[in-house]
């Protein structure tokens, strides 16, 4: 009841769509970008997370409006392409922001990504597609806002990813497996010719460790091109 509380009141106030947990221990993923809000409640009632564009090159309309000055001053980061994360408590409505723009360079701004509960609503990862040629994943722990770079944790436990880094490399949270794990994907291409695409999974906790499941590289052609990341 509380869920569907906090959801009413989000409604009536125009706020985006709100999201619940679902069934089975699996929880939703949100989608968001420059022209689309999005908001979901942890599974345990206890946050809400919402993504929401501070600026953007949409029209304005009922639903996209002017953010105000708060939202623009707690985005400062931000550029016009920017979306920004939030945080709230809904027992005391303390409302914070996710620092999730600034990942490994520091200067990467958000505008289109996912994120997505834990089952136990400790953490929740967000991946950040910042530019065409790179998307960042991260977890965030709800109490401390705390980010554990995703990235890291593959570079580091995976040495042989690294020639990767400055490469077209799409990192992707694609689901929670548990309360502390996740399943995530790197996959994209290099750039030199000949060109080669890969694609990657891991598991990967928030103790920042990650296992390789599977891999694949095979060389660039005009006909296997779009299998990339898929």
């Amino acid at each position: 009841m509380k869920r569907l509380a906090v959801c009413l009141a989000l409604a009536a106030a125009g706020a985006a769509p709100c999201i619940g947990s679902g069934q089975s221990g699996q929880t939703e993923k949100i989608e968001f970008s420059n022209c689309q809000s999005a908001s979901v409640v942890s599974p345990n009632g206890r946050w809400v997370l919402e993504a929401k564009f501070i600026l953007s090159a949409c029209p304005l309309t009922a639903k996209i409006t002017k953010p105000t000055a708060e939202e623009l001053t707690a985005a400062k980061s931000g550029n016009e392409w920017g979306v920004s994360l939030f945080l709230e408590s809904v027992s005391d409505r303390n409302r914070r922001r996710v620092p999730f723009e600034k990942y490994e360079d520091g200067n990467a701004n958000g505008y289109e990504g996912q994120a997505a509960w834990s089952p136990s609503s400790a953490a929740f990862f967000v991946n950040n597609h910042s530019a065409s040629d790179r998307t960042d994943a991260a977890f965030f722990l709800a109490d401390s806002l705390r980010m554990i770079s995703i990235d890291d944790a593959i570079f580091r436990s995976d040495p042989s990813t690294r020639r990767y880094r400055n490469e077209h490399r799409y990192f992707r949270a694609l689901r929670w497996l548990d309360d502390h794990t996740t399943l995530v994907q790197l996959c994209g291409h290099t750039s030199e010719y000949p060109a080669q695409q890969f694609d990657f999974r891991y598991r990967v906790g928030l103790d920042g460790q990650a296992q390789r499941i599977s891999g694949k590289v095979q060389p660039v052609t005009s006909a296997d091109y779009k299998l990339e990341c898929q």
